[in-house]
């Protein structure tokens, strides 16, 4: 055997070939199995926080919404923006006001 010999078989198929094949499946083991967790944890992550907004948030500002429309609904028969109406309930408020005051 003589020194290129030697060189082939050390360097070029050994270390050469046998590396490629190491860091090639070292990149499709750990490389790429680092990039395709970090995507399927973002995906998941992602999910979960839809399912947040639409079922929690959006669920409480829903429901709080409805509790104040159902608890305003007394004070939107009172106010009918008619300016007669208001000045009705002003003379009918004064006027059993003074007829408590007169009768006691």
């Amino acid at each position: 055997m003589d020194v290129d010999e030697i060189y082939d078989f050390l360097f070029v198929n050994g270390v050469g070939k046998a590396g490629g094949r190491l860091l090639g499946a070292f990149d499709r083991k750990v490389v790429d199995g680092g990039v395709n967790g970090a995507g399927w944890l973002t995906r998941l992550s992602s999910r979960v926080s839809m399912w947040w907004d639409t079922w929690i948030i959006d669920g409480a500002v829903r429901f709080s919404s409805l509790v104040v429309r159902m608890l305003s609904y007394p004070a939107c028969l009172l106010e009918t923006g008619r300016l007669q109406s208001y000045a009705l309930a002003v003379v009918l408020g004064v006027a059993v006001f003074l007829g408590y005051y007169v009768m006691r």
